[in-house]
């Protein structure tokens, strides 16, 4: 049965079945004013053998849902024996509202995120069920992931946070390493019902929900990392969000811009989480987290390190520094390098590091779970 959604709200279904199990995924994808992008997005998923999925696009009331809604649905008519969903907000809802309904609506026993105008990497679907079958106390799953060029989609710079398929049982050590390895939301994979549990709307705004799911989920199900690239986001240097629409974002963000604020508004959401997931789950995890974020802080000092001037970027640091971050020495490197050197000069090396290291460094005392066997 097909059910056409209008302004009101409401969702286009082709494809469901009457299987009372539900998928063993839902690929839910937050989509907003992307309509180009969306389209290479539904097709890299519906190129997958995989089929124990159904395929979920909530609509957030943008000024581009018609032509979303033509998106969808016409995939979804080349496509009659997938499980292919269409829901259109009533409201704006923002970042962090509108991934919280992908799991209200979601009948699928884990739920996989992408976002809008990111790419599924072959084999993506089946890899990430291998896991969930092997290990069914899997919580939360992050995978490795690679940046790509907007317009070109060759590959930039890939993201490989340790050598290979790692296992994390749950608790304190397993929230502190994939808490920030959870920000990106392309592949981040979450227990549907454990994140339904957990719900709230306090962090509307953050643009980090998913780092509250990751926080509180891994306070009982086991964590697991994909060592293979499944994965790819667009990036280019033309700010090409919506951050900042919502009621819940306005005045933290601003569509199409990015500022040293917005920045720190950002990471004191960071910390803000932290400290929630802390009094929440009685694990002491917030100065793990913290010192975590600082070892690793190069890519957000970097963002804002030459182009407002260097007083700029000196007070920035000293913000940053103020909710914790300082207390990793590399956070201090990171910063003089900034300030000594051109960024570009900083990337390049660092991308011959990538080139031949097997994975990210560790520092610190971090946790890296256990080898699968």
């Amino acid at each position: 049965m097909a059910e056409a959604a209008d302004d009101r709200g409401g969702c286009y279904d082709r494809g469901v079945t009457d299987d009372a199990r539900g998928p063993l995924l839902t690929v839910a994808i937050p989509a907003y004013n992307r309509p180009e992008e969306l389209g290479d997005l539904l097709d890299s998923i519906l190129r997958e053998s995989f089929t124990d999925y159904e395929l979920l696009v909530v609509e957030d009331r943008s000024p581009r849902r018609d032509e979303i809604a033509e998106v969808v649905r016409a995939r979804a008519a080349a496509h009659p024996e997938r499980s292919v969903r269409l829901e259109l907000n009533e409201k704006n809802r923002g970042y962090d509202g509108n991934i919280r309904r992908c799991l209200e609506l979601a009948r699928g026993e884990h739920t996989f995120f992408m976002g809008d105008d990111d790419l599924l990497k072959p084999g993506a679907l089946t890899k990430i069920a291998s896991a969930l079958r092997a290990h069914p106390r899997i919580g939360v799953i992050i995978r490795s992931y690679e940046h790509v060029d907007h317009d070109t989609l060759e590959q930039t710079e890939v993201f490989r946070y340790f050598a290979e398929d790692r296992l994390f049982p749950a608790g304190l050590d397993t929230i502190c390493t994939l808490f920030r390895r959870s920000v990106s939301i392309a592949g981040f994979t979450v227990h549907t019902e454990s994140a339904r549990r957990v719900a709230t709307d306090r962090f509307d705004g953050t643009l980090l929900y998913q780092l509250y799911l990751s926080g509180r989920v891994l306070a009982e199900r086991d964590g697991f990392f994909i060592a293979e690239v499944l994965t790819s986001m667009r990036k280019d240097t033309r700010q090409r969000h919506f951050f900042g629409s919502s009621d819940a974002e306005k005045g933290l963000f601003a569509p199409g811009a990015l500022t040293p604020q917005h920045s720190l508004n950002f990471m004191r959401g960071m910390v803000r989480i932290a400290k929630v997931v802390e009094e929440e789950t009685g694990l002491a995890v917030y100065d793990g987290i913290v010192k975590d974020i600082g070892h690793y802080s190069y890519p957000f000092l970097r963002l804002h390190a030459r182009g407002r001037g260097r007083l700029t970027f000196a007070r920035y640091v000293r913000d940053l520094a103020r909710m914790g971050f300082g207390t990793s020495p590399l956070f201090w490197v990171y910063s003089a390098a900034l300030m000594a050197a051109p960024p570009s000069v900083l990337d390049r090396g660092i991308a011959g590091l990538k080139a031949v290291l097997p994975a990210t460094p560790r520092f610190g005392r971090l946790y890296a779970g256990e080898p699968v066997r």
